[in-house]
């Protein structure tokens, strides 16, 4: 059985192909352009660690100035709702729409308590101990 792309490069294609890596090298330039920062080409180069000095741009959107709250509400539904159709791939039981995973981690974190390895707890508790107020 002869490998297809992803296995033969190693490296996962982006959701929409030409029109996801499209999008991916824009918004990698425009994030590096916005902060004056770095694109991905160049991140590595500092020598400090993996993507140390990676641009980042965080945008927040305000629904009355598109559209209104109500269209914003109904379109990010009916987008969920449409990935929610897809076939799951080989092996996943459920297809998950961005956030999804974590709104329920967060649900259940709230609900159950945030799991914590106990030794890096009890580093924690000791550095807080030693906190000088």
């Amino acid at each position: 059985m002869s490998q297809g792309p992803i296995e033969e490069s190693m490296r996962i294609l982006p959701t929409g192909y030409w029109k996801g890596s499209g999008m991916a090298i824009l918004l990698d330039a425009m994030a590096a352009f916005l902060t004056a920062g770095s694109p991905t080409n160049e991140i590595d180069k500092i020598q400090q660690g993996s993507c140390t000095g990676a641009s980042q741009v965080f945008m927040v959107f305000d629904p009355e100035h598109f559209g209104g709250a109500e269209f914003s509400e109904n379109m990010a539904q009916s987008v969920a709702e449409y990935v929610k159709t897809s076939a799951p791939a080989e092996g996943i039981k459920e297809v998950y729409y961005p956030g999804e995973m974590e709104m329920k981690n967060r649900a259940n974190f709230m609900n159950s308590g945030i799991p914590v390895d106990d030794g890096v707890w009890t580093e924690v508790v000791q550095l807080a101990e030693r906190r000088v107020l």
